[in-house]
């Protein structure tokens, strides 16, 4: 024990050296009855690599057990997105130079086109289930204006809207599993960076 206790702090060793001379030190502690210092060990080996798990072929199951209660739990996640969106359109008001304004309102056509986003977002766990996420988006939306009997003709107007959307919310998983449901609470800030308008 104090020689591998002597290796592991003295000698330069890479990271598979260390896990293994820790392994021979985890089964010198459980030949001795010395349960405490083999569970701290096995927890040692966790901090050299948070991933590890033991060989359930070539490995002692006693030692394979002491690392059944040490999970691996994210803490920072990073995810992409990608859609189409639609544009609802509701007329208030319509005003006109050409034609009445009440007129106007019945040779007006608006119709919705498809828009795209783009996101990032990254989540940071703050305690046991509950986490905050911050995303970065850019959104653009369209639409497309029928204007009938303008000196006898129809003008198209077509409109491309772009925002930068920076949604900040605190996610609760109910259940923190590959099937993780969840409840979700936050803000939206978002900023037009163009507006384009063709006809």
């Amino acid at each position: 024990i104090k020689l591998l206790q002597s290796a592991l702090s003295e000698c330069k060793l890479d990271k598979n050296e260390k896990i293994q001379a820790n392994k021979l030190l985890i089964m010198s502690y459980l030949k001795v009855d010395n349960l405490e210092a083999a569970d701290k060990t096995a927890g040692d080996i966790m901090k050299i690599d948070p991933y590890y798990k033991p060989d359930n072929f070539k490995d002692d199951p006693k030692l394979t057990a002491l690392f059944d209660k040490y999970q691996p739990i994210p803490s920072f996640r990073v995810g992409f997105s990608a859609g189409v969106n639609g544009t609802s359109i509701d007329v208030i008001n319509t005003y006109s130079i050409v034609h009445d304004d009440e007129a106007s309102a019945d040779l007006a056509t608006y119709n919705s086109k498809t828009g795209f986003q783009l996101g990032l977002a990254a989540e940071y766990r703050v305690f046991n289930n509950l986490w905050v996420q911050l995303e970065g988006q850019f959104r653009q939306s369209s639409y497309e204006h029928l204007l009938d009997s303008v000196e006898g003709t129809t003008i198209n107007y077509s409109e491309k809207l772009s925002y930068f959307d920076v949604p900040l919310s605190v996610k609760y998983y109910i259940i923190d599993k590959t099937f993780a449901p969840f409840v979700e609470a936050g803000a939206t800030f978002s900023f037009m960076t163009n507006a384009l308008s063709t006809s």
